[in-house]
């Protein structure tokens, strides 16, 4: 069975959380086009106005460049939604000069932006749930951007491993300190107190590059209310839109997964990513 068409002749479902959320129509016109691709730790992703990424695991980064060469995280994207939304407002890849970038590995799937405002045409749920979607990041973006104005770098540092391991679905990730002070927005110097701080409360351990998280509640303790703001919004963002209603029919999530991991052994990544 080739990549294309995992989902057009099964009744599996992926894991992501915007895509087995969506109605039956409107999954049915993207699942042919779906493209399972491997999400590799430090992969830089093509331009957005190419692809839509859709992570099943790990965590996908947009990075932006300042002036002066400074890298700033603008937001992650875990398995609740997909990166990307830029190329359905209407952006041009010239205007676009954020960079993707696979922060933790796992796997995923491409789609191109025309297919799923085709998708979402069919059905007012479907345009109700981009919406809302699009409305969620936005939203914790802009809750990111408060949260380096405001609150002490500990705090920056135990909400961004929190949201990481969520993302994640993991309470231990390979996270480079240089990645994570741009997660942040902390200097080096910054973070690496932050980090023996949260190391000497026992809420995390460290080695190399290697972060894991000992204590969560007391870490959740630490995290300044951006986390738990951010989380509800992540967890709950189908609730913003009266429209959106809850599928009927089971997802057999895990299974599908199983099935993209079989398909990515043989798959070309060179073509999926680049075509």
């Amino acid at each position: 069975m080739t990549p294309k068409a995992l989902f057009h002749h099964t009744k599996l479902r992926p894991r992501n959380h915007f895509l087995t959320t969506l109605p039956q129509e409107a999954f049915d016109i993207l699942a042919p086009e779906l493209e399972p691709i491997e999400l590799r730790h430090g992969l830089v992703l093509p331009r957005t106005s190419h692809r839509l990424y859709f992570p099943e695991s790990g965590i996908i980064g947009r990075y932006t460049t300042t002036a002066t060469g400074e890298t700033i995280a603008i937001s992650t994207i875990g398995n609740e939604g997909f990166s990307g939304i830029t190329s359905l407002l209407g952006s041009s890849q010239s205007c676009d000069t954020s960079t993707l970038v696979v922060d933790a590995p796992g796997v995923g799937f491409a789609l191109k932006p025309i297919v799923l405002m085709k998708a979402v045409q069919a059905s007012v749920t479907a345009q109700s749930l981009l919406n809302a979607c699009i409305f969620t990041q936005l939203q914790t973006s802009m809750q990111s951007l408060a949260c380096a104005r405001t609150h002490s770098p500990a705090q920056r540092a135990a909400r961004c491993l929190l949201t990481l391991a969520d993302r994640a679905d993991a309470a231990a990730f390979k996270l480079p300190i240089k990645k994570l002070a741009e997660m942040t927005g902390l200097s080096i110097a910054a973070l690496t107190t932050a980090l023996e701080h949260l190391r000497s409360a026992g809420t995390i351990a460290t080695a190399r590059e290697k972060i894991s998280l000992r204590n969560r509640p007391q870490l959740e303790q630490t995290a300044c209310s951006c986390y738990q703001f951010i989380r509800a919004a992540v967890e709950e963002f189908p609730a913003f839109f009266p429209a959106y209603k809850s599928p009927a029919k089971p997802r057999a999530a895990a299974a599908t997964t199983r099935y993209a991991f079989d398909l990515l052994t043989n798959l070309d990544l060179s073509t999926a990513l680049t075509n």
